[in-house]
C-alpha cells in the first residue's frame, strides 16, 4: 500500500434524460438554475467571435527542439566570436519568464532562422561537411526528381538571356524556396551564412527532429516548426506589445517592446494602443476569459480565440488609459518591495493580512482599473463590490460574486449585438464560420514572422524578411498545432 497525497481530481457525472425538476445545487449553494458552462443562471447562449479582434492576438512561436534555446552566455560569445550572428539570435521569452522573473524579462536566448532557406548550391552542413544539396535531395528523393536544382542554375536572369522566361523563373524561385536550397547568386539570407549557429542546431536540433512523427519537422530541422512569421511582421511596425502566460495560476498582462522570439506556451498582443492592457488586465476581462477557456488543474488555460476574439471591448478608452499607467506603476513598485516576480505579486494582493504600504496601494490600483473599464462601458450603475472573495481558485481580492455574474451577463449581451452588427454590415460570411461560436482552446494561433535583431545581449536594431516561403508539407505539419 502506498501512503502519501494522491495529486488527484475526480468529476462525478450523473445524466438525467428529460426535463429537470428537481432542486439545483452549485458547490454545496442550492441555486435557481445551471448554465451550460457550469455557472449560476440561465443559458443566454453562447459568445461569437468578433471581426473587430480578428488579427489582434497571436500565439508565440513553437521551436520543436531545445537545441535552438542559449543561455545568455552562450549567445553573447557566439556574437563575440563573429558580430553578424546577432542576425540570428534573440531574447526568448517563455510564461515562466513572464510570471517569475522580477522585472519579466527573458532568461535565455533563442537561434532563429526564420523561414530561410539552408543554404545555396554549393554550401555544405558545417559538421557532417555533406552539401546542401544532397542533404535536401536525401531528404525529399521525390521532390528533387520533378525540380530544377542544379549548379548552374541563377536566381536573377542575365542580360544577354534566351530561352528563359520571367515568369518561369519566378515559378523555379517558388520551388527553390520550398526546397529550401537556392542557387549561389539567391541575394537573401541562408542558415549557412552563420556557420557557427548552425552547427549548434545541427548538434543539438537535427538528431531530435529526426525522431519526431512529422514529415515537415524532420525536413525543415533548421527552422522553428511555427516560427509565426504573421505576430513578428505586425511587431516590426510596433513600439510594445502585450503578453501573457497561456497557462497560469495568476492572469498577468506585460508590455515588453518588440526584438525578441515568444515561446509557444505565450500569447502576444501585437496591435498596442492606450488602455488596451488596462482593459485586458482588469477583472471585467478576467471573468469573461475564466468563464469561457479552459483550465489546466487548476490553472487558466487562456486560449485567445475562445476568451479574447469574443470578448466586446469597451468603445473609448481614454479613462482606462489613465487607470493603466497608474496600476503599472503600482504593480512595479510592489514587485520591487517584494522582490519577486507577477506571481509573488498577485499571491500578496490576494493576501488579506498583507497590508504593507505597497500592496495597498496595488489594490486601490486595481480597483481603480476596474472602475474606469466599467465606465468604459457605460456601466455606471453596477456596484463591483471590490473585496476579498471566495471564488474556483480560492479567496481573491476581487469584484463580488454577484457583480461577476452582472459583467459576463452584459458582456454577452453586448457580444451578440455586435455580432448581429457585424453580420448585417457583410464581415461574416452566410455560414458563419468566420463568425463561428468559441470552440476549443487554442484554435486561434497564428504564425508569425521575422522580429527585431539585437545587436547585443542588450540593445537591438530591426531587420527583417520580406515574404516567408511556402513549405512543402504544409498539410503535414499537425505536431506543432497539438502542442499548442
Amino acid at each position: 500500500m502506498i501512503s502519501g497525497d494522491a495529486n488527484l481530481e475526480i468529476s462525478k457525472l450523473w445524466m438525467h434524460k428529460g426535463a429537470w425538476q428537481g432542486s439545483c445545487t452549485l458547490d454545496e449553494q442550492l441555486v435557481d438554475a445551471i448554465n451550460p458552462y457550469l455557472d449560476e443562471g440561465e443559458g443566454g447562449g453562447k459568445p461569437y467571435r468578433l471581426k473587430a479582434n480578428e488579427g489582434l492576438s497571436y500565439i508565440g512561436s513553437y521551436v520543436l527542439g531545445m537545441g535552438f534555446v542559449l543561455e545568455p552566455e552562450e549567445a553573447q560569445a557566439l556574437i563575440e566570436r563573429d558580430p553578424n550572428n546577432k542576425d540570428v539570435l534573440f531574447p526568448y521569452l517563455n510564461g515562466e519568464d513572464l510570471n517569475s522573473r522580477p522585472d519579466q524579462s527573458p532568461s535565455r536566448w533563442v537561434i532563429n532562422f526564420f523561414d530561410w532557406p539552408l543554404g545555396r548550391f554549393g554550401d555544405v552542413l558545417p559538421i557532417s561537411g555533406e552539401p546542401v544539396v544532397d542533404a535536401i535531395r536525401r531528404s525529399a528523393p521525390m521532390r528533387f526528381e520533378d525540380s530544377p536544382v542544379d549548379a548552374d542554375s541563377r536566381w536573377e536572369l542575365p542580360k544577354d538571356h534566351i530561352g528563359v522566361l520571367t515568369g518561369e523563373l519566378d515559378k523555379r524561385r517558388v520551388e527553390w524556396l520550398r526546397l529550401g536550397v537556392v542557387p549561389a547568386d539567391y541575394p537573401g539570407p541562408v542558415a549557412c551564412d552563420y556557420p557557427r549557429c548552425l552547427e549548434v542546431v545541427e548538434r543539438l536540433v537535427l538528431p531530435e527532429r529526426l525522431g519526431v512523427n512529422d514529415r515537415g519537422a524532420k525536413y525543415y530541422w533548421w527552422r522553428f516548426i511555427r516560427p509565426r512569421g504573421e505576430l513578428y511582421g505586425l511587431l516590426a511596425e510596433a513600439t510594445s506589445c502585450l503578453a501573457t502566460s497561456l497557462v497560469s495560476q495568476y492572469f498577468n498582462i506585460v508590455r515588453y517592446e518588440p526584438g525578441i522570439v515568444f515561446a509557444h506556451r505565450c500569447a502576444v498582443f501585437p496591435k498596442v494602443k492606450g488602455g488596451f492592457l488596462g482593459t485586458i488586465q482588469s477583472s471585467v476581462h478576467e471573468v469573461w476569459a475564466r468563464n469561457y477557456s479552459s483550465t489546466l488543474e487548476s490553472r487558466l488555460n487562456y486560449s485567445p480565440s475562445d476568451c479574447f476574439e469574443s470578448f466586446p471591448m469597451p468603445g473609448e478608452l481614454q479613462g482606462v488609459e489613465r487607470a493603466e499607467r497608474g496600476f503599472e506603476h503600482a504593480r512595479a513598485r510592489l514587485a520591487k518591495a517584494c522582490s519577486g516576480g507577477l506571481t509573488m505579486v498577485a499571491q500578496r494582493l490576494h493576501r488579506e493580512a498583507d497590508n504593507i504600504q505597497e500592496t495597498e496601494a496595488f489594490r486601490v490600483a486595481y480597483a481603480s482599473l476596474d472602475l474606469a473599464v466599467t465606465k468604459a462601458y457605460g456601466w455606471d450603475d453596477l456596484d463591483l463590490g471590490h473585496g476579498f472573495h471566495e471564488t474556483p481558485q480560492g479567496v481573491r481580492f476581487t469584484i463580488s460574486p454577484e457583480a461577476r455574474k452582472e459583467v459576463l451577463r452584459r458582456l454577452m449581451k453586448l457580444n451578440h449585438e455586435r455580432y448581429a452588427e457585424e453580420v448585417a454590415a457583410g464581415l461574416h460570411d452566410k455560414k458563419g464560420k468566420k463568425g463561428a461560436g468559441v470552440s476549443g482552446p487554442g484554435s486561434g494561433a497564428r504564425r508569425g514572422r521575422k522580429p527585431n535583431n539585437p545587436t547585443t545581449i542588450a540593445e537591438s536594431q530591426t531587420t527583417y524578411n520580406e515574404k516567408p516561403a511556402a513549405n512543402l508539407f504544409d498539410t503535414q505539419l499537425t505536431l506543432g498545432e497539438m502542442e499548442d
